[in-house]
């Protein structure tokens, strides 16, 4: 399921401090 992928993403994000700065969908987007 889409939602509960960026649910643990955004998840991961708050937990890797260098990554925080960065907007989870651009992110996503980029890759």
């Amino acid at each position: 399921d889409i939602d509960k992928a960026v649910e643990a993403a955004q998840t991961a994000f708050d937990i890797e401090s260098p990554w925080h700065k960065l907007d989870p969908l651009s992110f996503f987007l980029s890759t």
